[in-house]
């Protein structure tokens, strides 16, 4: 198997929006969440590897990413 070098994060928590801009979301302060804007360098299975993203250590949501990205463009309101 490769060795991941790099910042590496879930394949699940990366998505792009309509204009091709790739993002993650990152957990903030009382349970909020962050959208960050991220440059990916590749994907390996279930892993993406990053050029740029949020410092190592953030924490990265890997679950409901879709649902977050909904409610803030305001798909089904």
């Amino acid at each position: 198997m490769e060795a991941l070098r790099g910042l590496v994060v879930p394949s699940a928590a990366v998505f792009v929006d309509p204009n091709g801009v790739w993002w993650v979301y990152t957990t903030g302060p009382a349970f909020s969440y962050v959208r960050h804007e991220v440059e990916v360098l590749r994907e390996n299975g279930e892993r993406t590897v990053l050029s740029r993203g949020p410092a190592p250590g953030t924490g990265i949501v890997t679950v409901g990413v879709a649902e977050l990205y909904g409610v803030e463009s305001g798909v089904g309101h």
